[in-house]
């Protein structure tokens, strides 16, 4: 069982966290997963895909995003009705059929070489 003094240091250090948190427009990817109520595993595959907020990358191996540019990614992914996907979802839609795309007919195989 803690102590007195461990509890309340423990809670110094969230306290601590939170109101760096709350202080800098700059958020690292758990705290960003938090900020937007997803995983941080979700928040990676966006960022891998090139579907997610933009990102900052200060150091190598170092992630950061400005709350600013969530705003703005959210407002960009609004839609207007609940019709088919995104168009930014659908942009693979000129991928040919692999029936179409034989040995000796590249030419009609964008993207294959």
């Amino acid at each position: 069982m803690d102590t007195s003094n461990e509890i309340v240091e423990k809670l110094r250090k969230i306290i601590r966290s939170e109101i760096e948190v709350i202080s800098s427009p700059y958020l690292k990817p758990d705290q960003a997963a938090t900020y937007l109520g997803i995983s941080k595993e979700t928040l990676a595959n966006l960022r891998m895909a090139q579907r997610g907020s933009k990102f900052s990358t200060p150091l190598p191996q170092v992630v950061v995003y400005h709350r600013d540019d969530f705003a703005a990614w959210i407002k960009a992914s609004q839609l207007t009705s609940a019709g088919p996907s995104r168009p930014s979802l659908a942009s693979n839609t000129t991928t040919p059929q692999p029936s179409a795309c034989r040995p000796g007919t590249v030419e009609r195989c964008p993207g294959w070489s």
